[in-house]
């Protein structure tokens, strides 16, 4: 909250303080340019066009697939911009990880650096792509086990992690240590970094979204191809596939903080624990807010609402889940997972029980524990995945 966080109520307080931290930090005065885009940067998480929902979506084997189109220039982010965003970090040096050849890692730094996805760039990805999902990924080194098979069969869910996870180590390394109002301000442009870095790789391999919607807006494309919404969350906008066989979810980070790289992790751990409703990434996407989305694809699970007695009988049973450390919320593998709500009362029809008697768990907030996550933080700094 603004109260922890100690965070200046007014604007112009604020746009001073973050000057003065930057000043600091920097050790250089900031120019009227610098001055603006700072105060622009750390009240833009408050600003209400920025704060809304975001939406995309569609079916794999509707997905039409454009490797290297030629781009709107409405959505394309110029590569000058990717540039000038990287360059505000001043020295934007990926870490290099001791197991990678440093060759192969400053190519594919320097495509996520400028948006110039090259051949050469893609091919490097496509090998730490292989690497990532045979065993060089956080999952496997945290919980013994491989990837769900789900994220293994889109390339876009180890492409998406490793390119989070490289930027964020760069961040995190260059940052060191800062005070509250430094680190909410650090963390709201690592988020923006990965976001920026995410689209450019998108847009040049045919997973952007928004890239489909022609002249119409993301959420007119959604709408036009699903019909109108079948719910909406505080998370995720939801749709149904037109077989009716998935639903279609847009998500947002919301839960994750806006961070998509913690976002990613919790699709994987999703899908580790709940393999028959697992969430398949189909793309990712912005809606006309500038809200940015992963869109997901989901089996449709059809069933009745269960008490949260019901509940949790059924996940101690299934799952074999201890008593977690916040009110309704369970653990898995030694502590190291969190399962959040689902057997909180108000969220009844997070878990759905079939008609031939089968649980299935079709919405959770699950994440690693804060120790595991403060472990993931501290590595990003050395390490590529």
């Amino acid at each position: 909250t603004m109260e922890e966080m100690k965070l200046p109520k007014s604007w112009e307080e604020a746009c001073r303080k973050r000057a003065e931290e930057v000043k600091r930090m920097q050790q250089h005065p900031l120019s009227p340019e610098e001055f603006k885009a700072q105060c622009d940067e750390v009240m833009a998480p408050y600003h209400p066009s920025e704060n809304s929902q975001q939406e995309t979506g569609c079916g794999k084997s509707e997905r039409k697939v454009i490797h290297n189109k030629q781009l709107k220039t409405s959505s394309v982010l110029g590569r000058a911009e990717m540039e000038r965003f990287f360059a505000e970090h001043g020295d934007f040096q990926m870490a290099v990880n001791n197991n990678e050849t440093e060759k192969s890692l400053t190519i594919i730094d320097e495509a996520i650096r400028t948006g110039n996805w090259t051949d050469e760039a893609l091919q490097e990805l496509d090998n730490l792509i292989n690497e990532y999902n045979n065993g060089r990924n956080e999952i496997t080194q945290i919980l013994g086990r491989g990837l769900s098979e789900t994220s293994r069969r889109s390339e876009a869910y180890a492409a998406a992690s490793i390119i989070a996870r490289r930027v964020q180590g760069s961040v995190r390394r260059s940052n060191g240590t800062l005070s509250p109002l430094g680190e909410f301000t650090a963390r709201n442009r690592e988020r923006r970094l990965i976001e920026r870095a995410l689209q450019q790789w998108a847009q040049e391999n045919g997973w952007w979204w928004n890239d489909y919607a022609s002249e119409s807006t993301l959420d007119d494309y959604l709408v036009s191809e699903y019909g109108e919404k079948k719910a909406e969350g505080s998370e995720s906008f939801v749709y149904q596939s037109k077989d009716g066989n998935y639903v279609i979810k847009a998500m947002s980070a919301i839960a994750s903080d806006g961070d998509i790289g913690e976002l990613l992790q919790k699709i994987e751990l999703y899908n580790q624990i709940f393999p028959d409703t697992s969430l398949e990434i189909l793309g990712f996407g912005k809606t006309k807010d500038g809200n940015f989305r992963v869109i997901l694809q989901q089996p449709l699970i059809k069933g009745k609402k269960i008490s949260a007695k019901e509940a949790t009988k059924a996940l101690k049973d299934q799952l074999g889940v201890k008593k977690g450390p916040v009110e309704h919320s369970q653990t898995l593998f030694d502590g190291k997972v969190i399962l959040k709500d689902i057997t909180n009362p108000e969220n009844r029809g997070n878990i759905l029980k079939s008609a031939n008697g089968n649980y299935y768990v079709i919405d959770a907030d699950i994440a690693f524990s804060e120790e595991i996550k403060a472990e993931l933080n501290k590595d990003a700094r050395t390490d590529a995945v």
